[in-house]
């Protein structure tokens, strides 16, 4: 199997400060590159089509911890999910 990574990984912020009650909020992106971003093609498209197998789903979670000697988790992890359909 072909080596898969994700590269360009990019976190954002909304605001430059934030009071205490304030919801964070963040922008995520980055790149998949190698065998999976490969395995995307209209040959396996259309054999995945035809199996009824019509979307991609990928998972990922964002954890926020504070710095200095005594790391904190701030808040709780959040889960996310990517979805790729495939028509």
């Amino acid at each position: 199997m072909v080596e898969s990574m994700i590269s360009d990984v990019e976190i954002t912020k909304t605001k430059d400060e934030y009071a205490l009650n304030d919801t964070i909020e963040v922008n995520v992106s980055f790149k998949v590159e190698g065998g999976l971003r490969d395995a995307f093609n209209e040959a396996n498209w259309t054999k995945s089509y035809n199996n009824n197998d019509v979307s991609f789903k990928m998972k990922y979670g964002i954890k926020m911890i504070s710095g200095g000697f005594r790391k904190k988790e701030i808040g709780k992890t959040i889960d996310t999910y990517r979805k790729a359909a495939i028509f």
